[in-house]
C-alpha cells in the first residue's frame, strides 16, 4: 500500500508542514523564544527549511524503508511532483513570514525621548496630527503614542540616516526599505547584547 497517496498521510504531512510554518513565523522574534524547547523548535524548523542536509527522523522512503527523506523529497510526495523548486518554497516561507509580522500590527517597539543619529541628537515630539523632520532644530514630530507610530517614527529614522549618509532613493525604494528596516527592528528586537 503507498501510504503517500492516502489522504489521511498526506494530512499528517501537511499538519508537521503547517506547523512548521507556524513556527518559523512566530519563533522568530526572541520573546516567543523563552523556553529551551521553543529556541530548540525554532532552530529544527530553519534547518528543515533552509538546510540541504536535513531530513525527517519519522519519514522514510517507501522504496528502501532507511532512508530519511529531506523537505524536498517529502514535499516531492506530498504535492505528487517529481521536481520541487526549494526556491520557490523558500520564498513562500519568507513571504508568510514577512506577512505575519507586518499585519500584526502591535505597538511593540518603543519610541525613546531622543536619539543620536550620524552625531547629532535628535528630540522625539508626540504629535498626533503631523508628521514631519524639523531639521533647524533637530525634532522628529510623529504619533509615537499611537498604534503604528513606532512605524512611523523608525520610517523618519531611515530617512535622516539615508539623507546623513548622501542616499537618495525613489519613493518606492525607500518605502521597501522602510519595510525591511521597521521588520528587522521589529522581529530582531531586543538584539541580545555582547
Amino acid at each position: 500500500m503507498d501510504l503517500f497517496s492516502d489522504e489521511d498521510y498526506k494530512k499528517i504531512i501537511k499538519a508537521v508542514l503547517d506547523s512548521a510554518l507556524v513556527d518559523y513565523t512566530k519563533l522568530q522574534h526572541s520573546k516567543n523564544r523563552n523556553k529551551k524547547f521553543l529556541e530548540q523548535s525554532y532552530k529544527d524548523v530553519v534547518a528543515m527549511f533552509f538546510d540541504k542536509e536535513y531530513t525527517f527522523q519519522h519519514f522514510l522512503d517507501l522504496d528502501t524503508e532507511a532512508k530519511h527523506l529531506s523537505l524536498q523529497e517529502l514535499l516531492s510526495y506530498f504535492l505528487d511532483k517529481n521536481v520541487i523548486n526549494m526556491k520557490n518554497i523558500h520564498a513562500h516561507v519568507a513571504e508568510q513570514s514577512t506577512s505575519y509580522w507586518w499585519e500584526k500590527n502591535f505597538h511593540d517597539l518603543a519610541v525613546p525621548e531622543s536619539i543620536t543619529i550620524s552625531g547629532i541628537v535628535w528630540t522625539i515630539i508626540n504629535s498626533p496630527t503631523n508628521t514631519f523632520i524639523d531639521h533647524e532644530n533637530k525634532r522628529i514630530y510623529c504619533a509615537s503614542r499611537s498604534k503604528g507610530g513606532d512605524r512611523i517614527f523608525f520610517s523618519l529614522c531611515l530617512e535622516l540616516m539615508l539623507t546623513a549618509a548622501g542616499i537618495t532613493l525613489t519613493p518606492s525604494e525607500l518605502e521597501s526599505m522602510q519595510k525591511l528596516f521597521y521588520l528587522f527592528l521589529k522581529i530582531n528586537s531586543p538584539l541580545k547584547q555582547i
